[in-house]
């Protein structure tokens, strides 16, 4: 076998997902720190101070009181879903998006680690980060390696 198929074939081999799923549930547990930290705040936005700062091409994205509560509830529970990895397929994208509205609201807060945070919540999020370590994995019979493609 020539090295080039032994390499092929170590690139094809399976993999455990152990990391992805402990990295989805340091995530999740990020997500629901920041919820509790900041949620209220964040989602109310700099409006009600008379001034807002808008990232480029995101004028449309206004923050507001009337639902600042109940999203800051909508995103610790989504954390909690993603960390646990209850129907993960589902909470993956809503809790990327409600992220995504966070950071797009208050631009005068930005920060580096935020930007960074959606990144990996859009590749978890793609990623069979539920394989191990979640309760999708006991009520669905999911493998337990990374799938290969030939």
């Amino acid at each position: 076998m020539t090295n080039l198929k032994k390499f092929y074939a170590y690139l094809n081999a399976p993999s455990s997902v152990l990391s992805m799923a402990v990295l989805r549930v340091i995530f999740g547990i990020f997500v629901m720190w920041q919820s509790y930290n900041k949620g209220v705040e964040t989602f109310i936005g700099t409006a009600a101070d008379g001034f807002e700062f808008k990232y480029p091409f995101f004028g449309w994205v206004h923050g507001g009181t009337e639902y600042a509560g109940i999203l800051t509830i909508a995103w610790f529970v989504l954390g909690l879903l993603f960390s646990i990895g209850l129907l993960f397929r589902v909470v993956g994208p809503l809790c990327l998006l409600l992220t995504m509205y966070s950071y797009l609201i208050a631009a005068d807060r930005y920060l580096n680690h935020e930007y960074m945070e959606l990144i990996f919540l859009f590749l978890l999020t793609l990623s069979p980060a539920h394989y191990k370590l979640s309760l999708d994995s006991y009520i669905w019979k999911l493998p337990k390696f990374a799938p290969t493609y030939y």
